[in-house]
């Protein structure tokens, strides 16, 4: 049975759904940046809602993150028929679908994407989460927001940084559907403020949603969008924890997709020639991130945390001789290792 993925993609059409659905108290989840930002941009549009801020970054992605929203609802008598809508970037579309989810059994909760990974990949598909145990969304819901509003105009107000962020999702999505030729004509290697990236959020979201709506629980297809994510986690999860620099998301997915290319040539004979292709793509715009002998050390222990994995075998999703995809795909960890260390 096909789930319903609603998106608009207008503030107007917010306010219309707002005012059709008579919700008893309206909160808005945003984080530092978002409040600062992008908020005043629906100050028309929202009457005297309830706000939560907690601090930006992957690292509030919390329990205590998610108990400080369950004490403002509480505090403010918030009821089964009240709203959360989730103002902000993956973390926060992530955390506040977590939190609406859990609360009262699951209140009604809508996102608004003000990211390009956000808009393409993690406000789309229902996955609630928080990080936990120095794990990538260790503890987490599927559960579909009422719907997905995105407005473009967000993008406005994000730094390079972001925008290159989730510009990794957008390349796996076109990696998946063998779309890289017409990836590279719209990328022409322009710079990251000259892209057309309502085109490329666009086909993203077409993608994700087709795949989500016939597979909401991961029993199949779904099960492909994990390209790049196995490595790509386990990356993320230990840069977390370390008091260096953090890499965002979309960056350890770019490494992720770069060793899970190797494994797909090792395993399954990917094409070596079409691997080069893809590699010079993410090096491109991501450049290589050097991983020293204590973060490849760290790697496999994160790796068997991984929910996907089956009789103490890794999970990965992986390329085909021909290109395409293949999900559930088991492999040792001295191939991992060997690939980690190719790379």
């Amino acid at each position: 049975m096909k789930s319903n993925i609603n998106i608009y993609y207008s503030l107007d059409a917010l306010e219309k759904y707002l005012l059709q659905n008579k919700f008893s108290k309206v909160f808005i989840l945003t984080d530092t940046n978002t409040r600062k930002h992008c908020y005043p941009l629906l100050s028309t549009i929202l009457s005297k809602p309830i706000l939560i801020t907690i601090k930006a970054g992957e690292e509030s992605k919390n329990m205590q993150s998610a108990e400080k929203i369950w004490e403002v609802l509480n505090q403010n008598h918030a009821d089964k028929n009240s709203l959360l809508i989730n103002l902000g970037g993956g973390m926060i579309t992530d955390l506040g679908g977590f939190a609406a989810s859990i609360y009262k059994r699951g209140i009604s909760f809508i996102h608004l994407p003000t990211t390009v990974m956000s808009m393409c990949d993690a406000a789309i598909g229902g996955k609630t989460a928080i990080n936990f145990d120095s794990i990538k969304n260790n503890i987490g819901t599927i559960n579909l927001p009422k719907a997905t509003f995105v407005h473009f105009d967000f993008l406005k107000t994000l730094p390079n940084r972001e925008l290159k962020n989730g510009l990794a999702e957008i390349i796996k999505h076109c990696i998946l559907q063998q779309k890289i030729k017409w990836l590279i004509t719209i990328l022409d290697e322009k710079e990251l403020s000259d892209m057309d990236w309502k085109t490329l959020i666009l086909q993203s979201i077409k993608y994700k949603s087709k795949i989500v709506s016939e597979d909401l629980n991961e029993v199949g297809n779904r099960k492909l969008l994990n390209f790049g994510h196995t490595i790509g986690h386990a990356i993320e999860s230990y840069f977390q924890s370390q008091k260096t620099k953090k890499l965002l998301h979309g960056e350890a997915i770019a490494v992720g997709m770069w060793i899970e290319i190797i494994i797909s040539n090792l395993c399954l004979q990917y094409s070596a020639i079409k691997a080069n292709e893809l590699f010079d793509i993410i090096e491109f715009y991501f450049g290589y991130k050097k991983l020293d002998a204590k973060t490849k050390n760290a790697l496999i222990p994160l790796l068997q945390h991984d929910k996907k994995n089956k009789f103490d075998l890794i999970n990965f999703t992986l390329l085909q001789k021909d290109g395409t995809p293949k999900y559930d795909c088991l492999i040792s960890s001295s191939v991992i290792i060997h690939a980690i260390n190719f790379y």
